[in-house]
C-alpha cells in the first residue's frame, strides 16, 4: 500500500507492521476522542450554587448568613 524509500521510513513501516493496522487506528481514535473531565457551564453552576437556590433552604440561608457576617464580598455565585 506504500511505498517509501529511504531507510528511517522503513524501520516506521516495520514498526507500524508490528504493531498492526487497526491497533494504530484505534489508538489514534482513542487519542483524538479524550476530553476534560470538567467543562464548566454558567447557568448549571448559578442553579447549583446561586443566590436563589440557597435562600431556598434553612441550610443555604445560614451559608448566606455567615458570609455575610464574615464580610464577604460574593455571597453566592453569579452569572
Amino acid at each position: 500500500m506504500l511505498s517509501v524509500s529511504t531507510e528511517t521510513h522503513n524501520k516506521q513501516l516495520v514498526i507500524w507492521d508490528i504493531l498492526g493496522y487497526t491497533g494504530c487506528i484505534i489508538l489514534i481514535k482513542i487519542f483524538n476522542t479524550m476530553s476534560k473531565t470538567y467543562k464548566p457551564k454558567k447557568k448549571k453552576r448559578a442553579n447549583t450554587h446561586g443566590f436563589l437556590r440557597r435562600k431556598k433552604t434553612r441550610n443555604g440561608k445560614k451559608v448566606v448568613q455567615n458570609r455575610r457576617r464574615k464580610g464577604r464580598a460574593k455571597l453566592t455565585v453569579s452569572k
